[in-house]
């Protein structure tokens, strides 16, 4: 039977850490592991409170680490993942490891499915890798709840992969394994539908996006599994997440250079198709809701979640501070500024 674990980086995320984490336990992810760094928010105590109840979600130190892949100018993120898939294969526990940020969520079609169903689904396979599905920037309150019983997503060419751990494929890269530059025709690499993929042929995306002309069989329906990946949350939330910077890619910018404003896509090779509508059915999404509530107040999270709140809040307000301070950053990084408050 098959066992997963998910591994994640976090830098200040309280404030989603306890969603994030709820989720996955609920569709039936085995076990989680979070690597903490740079952190300056109460990210720790949240996590303190969550591990207290629940022994199978960890969480590490790894500012160490982080140190290490700036003085070798090597991905922060890369390092750990190496790291979590060579500790993994060695342990012999579990069956298969999957990567995901704070910001990605696992989830099936149709809503509330567990885990095992997944693996059924796609049979045996190496490398499982499921398309990402971002949200759309909209009039949302900040914080409002992860999941709706409407709302509209944009399918994404890019993936995330599954990676079972005795599989010659490689070790794993933000989003794929670098074993398919080397190795394709010898690994099983699948969707969640359980058909072949193909990836993007061109080098540089390593893994990273389907290919082109794949992408047509794929518009205007789901996948039985895919990432939701909330970039854009809410206007402040957005605006406060460019303060992150990108350190753990060895980035000094002051300001999240790798998003492109605060507007919807436009058709380009990264999007499949238009935006489409996702639907929860509402008694199933109460109970999910209710039962999230359950969790925050067995871990007793209420005001550590608050308190993340609270913090993003701040950020946004330095996001403020740091343009009229140095308003050049605002033609520096128009892109990423576009569709905000900034911007106009």
């Amino acid at each position: 039977m098959a066992s997963i674990k998910l591994v994640a980086i976090a830098k200040d995320e309280a404030a989603y850490l306890a969603e994030w984490v709820y989720h996955h336990l609920s569709i039936g992810i085995d076990e989680i592991d979070i690597y903490l760094n740079g952190i300056t928010d109460n990210s720790y105590q949240v996590m303190r409170l969550i591990n207290d109840k629940y022994a199978n979600v960890n969480f590490y130190d790894a500012d160490r680490l982080m140190g290490t892949s700036v003085r070798a100018n090597k991905s922060f993120q890369q390092i750990i993942y190496h790291f979590a898939w060579s500790t993994e294969r060695r342990r012999r526990k579990l069956s298969h490891l999957a990567f995901l940020d704070i910001d990605e969520y696992l989830v099936s079609s149709s809503f509330g499915q567990n885990i095992d169903l997944m693996f059924r689904a796609a049979g045996n396979f190496d490398i499982l890798s499921n398309l990402w599905y971002s949200d759309l920037p909209g009039n949302a309150e900040p914080f409002s709840r992860v999941f709706e019983e409407s709302q509209m997503l944009q399918k994404m060419s890019i993936v995330k992969s599954i990676g079972r751990l005795k599989s010659k494929i490689g070790i794993p890269i933000v989003h794929n394994f670098n074993g398919i530059t080397r190795n394709m025709s010898n690994i099983n690499a699948l969707m969640s539908n359980g058909k072949t993929i193909k990836y993007a042929a061109a080098k540089k995306f390593s893994g990273k996006r389907i290919d082109p002309n794949f992408c047509s069989s794929l518009i205007g329906k789901y996948e039985p599994w895919f990432v939701f990946h909330r970039i854009f949350r809410s206007h402040d939330e957005y605006c406060a997440s460019l303060m992150r910077g990108r350190k753990h890619r060895s980035n000094d910018s002051p300001i999240k250079d790798n998003r492109s404003g605060f507007i919807v896509m436009e058709p380009s090779k990264m999007t499949v198709g238009a935006p489409m509508q996702y639907k929860i059915n509402q008694r199933q999404n109460y109970n999910y809701q209710r039962n999230f509530e359950h969790f925050i107040n067995k871990c007793n999270l209420g005001n550590e979640v608050l308190k993340g709140q609270n913090f993003v809040r701040q950020k946004y307000k330095d996001l403020e501070q740091l343009v009229a301070q140095k308003p050049n950053l605002l033609k520096q990084y128009s892109e990423v500024f576009k569709g905000t408050v900034f911007e106009r």
